[in-house]
């Protein structure tokens, strides 16, 4: 997946294609987690933070309201991978990382990876 403000831009829009073949991009404009639930550890890793992976705990449920790309709501209930992609994509809109979830220690390693 990729938020808008990875590359800079101002809008809240990230694109998401987790399919196989990777020609299946869901776009989503102002996303929003509107609800979640049962929550789980799952590592991460981001391109922000290149070759570093942690563990992160995120809804394993999700409700998630957006505009398409032709500018209609729409809701997106997802349980599984999405789900995860999803909550991590729209942290990057609010300007939160995967390593933010992370204690002091952890997160002072991720930063030397970066470095």
């Amino acid at each position: 997946g990729l938020a808008s403000t990875q590359v800079g831009r101002k809008e809240a829009v990230v694109v998401i294609d987790i399919s196989d073949e990777r020609n299946d991009p869901l776009i989503l404009v102002n996303p929003e987690v509107v609800s979640g639930e049962n929550k789980a550890l799952g590592q991460e890793g981001c391109l922000s933070v290149p070759e570093y992976y942690a563990d992160v705990e995120r809804y394993t449920s999700v409700v998630v309201s957006a505009l398409d790309r032709d500018g209609n709501p729409i809701t997106i209930e997802s349980d599984e991978f999405l789900a995860i992609v999803m909550q991590h994509e729209i942290d990057h809109l609010s300007g939160n990382l995967f390593i933010d979830y992370l204690s002091p220690l952890k997160q002072k390693m991720a930063m030397k990876k970066v470095k």
